[in-house]
């Protein structure tokens, strides 16, 4: 069962917003989708033609302010006795998550992102408004994909738990295999 807070509810809201406002002005100014996997790859490649400053600045700009913000405000920002905004949630420090997790789930949302020709933000925030097919497709998949794993997660303890090798791990070497052998 989900609790809603009204809290959290008005920052997802206002948060949406926000990155609507921000794809459309972008769109808008620059006639570009913001899609980050696209300007990641940009400034990976160090093309020059395709506005690398600007792009380098976005991707700087997301990278320095949650910093900044830390820094200034430290986890949460107290507006009232009675309402504070989180903005760091220290949840995964408190379940011990492996290092090695967020690297390989990482390189996988990347291949993905690649194999998409596009992110999460690119399809869903930008592709999705302009009733781009491949976006919608894209974001159909993903969000399948989103329940699988997290439905997958609930039920298995190795992926869980993350350290037992025992029947968990056997069961989910199974369950990943025939995920494998469906995808092929």
């Amino acid at each position: 069962m989900v609790y809603w807070n009204s809290g959290e509810v008005l920052s997802a809201v206002v948060g949406g917003l926000l990155i609507g406002l921000s794809s459309t002005l972008n769109l808008r100014q620059y006639g570009r989708v913001t899609g980050l996997s696209g300007y990641f790859n940009t400034v990976i490649k160090g093309d020059t033609s395709a506005e690398l400053q600007r792009k380098y600045a976005f991707l700087a700009g997301l990278i320095a302010d949650p910093v900044l913000f830390f820094y200034i405000f430290g986890t949460s920002i107290n507006f009232t006795d009675t309402y504070s905004q989180v903005l760091f949630d220290s949840e995964l420090i408190r379940l011990g998550v492996d290092t090695w997790g967020f690297i390989v789930g990482g390189l996988l949302v990347g291949v993905g992102s690649k194999m998409a020709n596009g992110c999460t933000s690119g399809h869903g925030v930008c592709g999705v408004p302009r009733l781009s097919f491949r976006s919608i497709t894209a974001v159909v998949f993903f969000l399948l994909f989103g329940v699988l794993v997290a439905t997958f997660r609930s039920y298995n303890n190795f992926f869980y738990l993350g350290q037992a090798w025992d029947d968990g791990f056997v069961n989910g070497l199974y369950w990943f295999g025939l995920v494998v052998y469906a995808l092929i």
